[in-house]
């Protein structure tokens, strides 16, 4: 692990310093100064509590040397760990390269890097070299848990598994499958064997019976996989209560492909095409144990229906400016009940730094404002010359009537519009949209657009820990620190010599976790 992000010594159970996390809503970080957490053995929190007179006693009861509690700095501080929740472990080995393709196509990004490098993970050895280099740096970039795409091949997602079970990483994994639209060299023969490499995957990961290790089945997209394949899924999902991971509405091109395969009929009768969302709740994989990746191109309908089966998007920021089309609303999506967690998809992500996700996802929400204060102000302008067209068409015209000067005064002198409005933002915002409500006093509609897609980096740090938990249906494990939950957790040191910024002794704990927020490297 890099110097910032020291990696726990297995026989200290106790800690003694600051804990800061995300426990409550999106944006409010809690400062926990001059704490005590114990663990038990299995890495479960048995104690937290402010520094007392009776930790002795404390530290008695659970069995802990006084002398092992680790003894935090005035630089230091517990953050809980991060989780990724979409990321392709196969393609690790090529980040960074063909961000200039469209995603589908014979030129594209699919077919020119993702499909030949997946193709070769059919040699297992070659599958841990990759795999083992993968779950290493993630997790030396602070990230604990990781929700992964695979390959189609049974032999390598084993190894996969094998390989997390000695990191000691955390992660949702299984067999990626693909039975149509996909190349001959790297796809599955039938939807009956791709079925059943995913049953086969789903019985290794449980034989291991690591409670670290959760088994998913893993639809590659909707345009790779038969109606049979996809249906299969899900009867095997809700028959083993599996998790659920895909992609979902990610570009303009995918929801194309999407549209030309999945004919529907509305309610009036004539034909239509059905939604990504709607495919897969059809097929029973839109469920509480489902996240699915990018969503750029749903609609509200969308939303609301993965909304209400408790489906959750990965936010993915960084692939989305590349290969997405389009942005996706974080604050719009929570206020309409849409879980959302955050997503490095390597490698179509160019780094599996968690870090940079939480960065990206707040430029994305002012990529977005920008788009809106663009628009809007445009608007306005265009509204505003259609008016002064229609009010000179009157002067005009009642320069023919007697008294022109007279009745253009009276026009001059009559009372304008009232000044500018101050608009609340929405039911559920994030706090990146109440506080740029409370700054921007231009107009309405200035106020609104930041309102509506504004994030901070509180915000951005939520949705890398509680928000992903939540997303992953592990919000009581994993995602924050109290009693009874894992002590999966990142001890940063902000004073480390040769960091990324320098940190003064007397600097609170909340300005160090901005600081390294933005200038920590990775």
């Amino acid at each position: 692990m890099s110097p910032e992000m020291e990696a726990m010594p297995q026989q200290c159970l106790a800690f003694r310093g600051t804990l800061l996390h995300t426990p409550g809503e999106p944006g409010s970080v809690q400062v926990l100064t001059e704490h005590l957490v114990v663990m038990n053995n299995t890495g479960v929190i048995v104690h937290l509590a402010p520094v007392s007179d009776t930790d002795a006693a404390v530290l008695q009861a659970h069995g802990v040397d006084p002398a092992a509690v680790r003894v935090l700095g005035p630089l230091q501080f517990l953050l809980p760990g991060f989780i990724d929740t979409h990321a392709h472990a196969p393609q690790y080995q090529y980040c960074g390269v063909g961000t200039d393709l469209p995603l589908i196509g014979d030129a594209g990004w699919l077919s020119t890097y993702a499909f030949p490098t997946e193709a070769s993970f059919a040699d297992e050895a070659h599958a841990r070299r990759v795999y083992s280099k993968c779950v290493g740096r993630l997790l030396r970039l602070g990230t604990t848990t990781a929700n992964y795409f695979t390959t189609i091949h049974t032999g390598a997602c084993k190894v996969l598994a094998d390989v997390l079970m000695q990191a000691g990483q955390r992660a949702v994994l299984g067999k990626v499958c693909m039975d149509q639209h996909s190349p001959d060299f790297y796809t599955d023969a039938s939807a009956e064997e791709s079925l059943a490499g995913a049953l086969e995957v789903m019985q290794y990961i449980k034989s291991l019976n690591c409670s670290r290790l959760l088994p998913a089945v893993i639809p590659r997209f909707i345009p790779t996989c038969s109606q049979q394949l996809l249906e299969g899924l899900g009867q095997m999902a809700a028959q083993h209560g599996l998790h659920i991971h895909s992609h979902i509405s990610e570009s303009l091109d995918q929801v194309q492909f999407t549209q030309q395969l999945h004919l529907s009929s509305s309610s009036s009768g004539s034909g239509g095409s059905s939604s990504d969302a709607q495919v897969y709740d059809a097929a029973g994989l839109l469920t509480a144990k489902s996240i699915f990746a990018h969503g750029t191109q749903l609609t509200e309908q969308d939303m609301l229906l993965m909304a209400e089966r408790g489906s959750a998007v990965a936010h993915c920021p960084l692939s989305n400016f590349y290969f997405g089309d389009g942005l996706f609303d974080v604050s719009k999506a929570l206020s309409m009940g849409l879980k959302v967690s955050l997503g490095t998809d390597v490698a179509g992500g160019y780094s599996p730094s968690m870090l940079q996700a939480q960065r990206m996802a707040v430029v994305n929400s002012h990529a977005l404002k920008a788009a809106a204060l663009m628009y809007g102000t445009w608007r306005a302008l265009e509204q505003q010359r259609k008016t002064d067209e229609q009010q000179q068409q009157q002067q005009q015209q009642q320069s023919k009537r007697q008294r022109l000067d007279e009745q253009q005064q009276q026009q001059q002198q009559q009372p304008s519009d009232s000044g500018p409005q101050q608009l609340q933002p929405a039911e559920g915002a994030t706090a990146g949209a109440k506080r740029a409500a409370s700054t921007h006093n231009l107009n309405p509609a200035v106020a609104a657009a930041a309102a509506a897609h504004m994030l901070t980096w509180e915000d951005a740090l939520w949705l890398a820990t509680a928000g992903g938990a939540a997303a992953l249906g592990l919000r009581e494990s994993i995602g924050h620190f109290a009693v009874g939950m894992h002590f999966d957790a990142l001890l940063i040191d902000t004073g480390v010599a040769g960091g990324p910024f320098d940190a003064l002794a007397g600097q609170q704990p909340l300005l160090l976790l901005e600081q390294f927020f933005f200038e920590q490297w990775g």
